[in-house]
């Protein structure tokens, strides 16, 4: 009971993270956020303990991110919710149906 509760604390705290920095418009921000998070799941995916310090390391990513602003040279045009969620769910859904072909492989 306490792994899922941390993994459903992290994902609030990442969750909340990730829609300030959206809003504030750190867009390469977000995305390098929610990739360390995907292959941080991926390499740790399989059990309950791997899944709650892949949320907790990802959880901790996004606060430092927060914290330390990175300085990037280059800016993103203007991008809709709609779109990143669209990008963010295509995204899942490839590291998701890859975890399954690998499990089963």
């Amino acid at each position: 009971m306490g792994a899922e509760l941390a993994i459903m604390i992290a994902s609030a705290i990442n969750f909340g993270i990730l829609r300030w920095k959206f809003g504030r418009g750190r867009y390469f921000d977000v995305v390098l956020d929610v990739l360390c998070l995907i292959t941080l799941s991926v390499l740790f995916g399989g059990t309950l303990g791997g899944m709650t310090i892949a949320m907790g390391a990802g959880a901790m990513i996004s606060f430092y991110l927060l914290v330390s602003q990175p300085k990037f040279n280059f800016s993103f045009p203007k991008i809709s919710w709609f779109k990143v969620f669209i990008w963010i769910l295509a995204i899942l859904t490839i590291a998701t149906w890859t975890m399954v072909l690998v499990h089963f492989i």
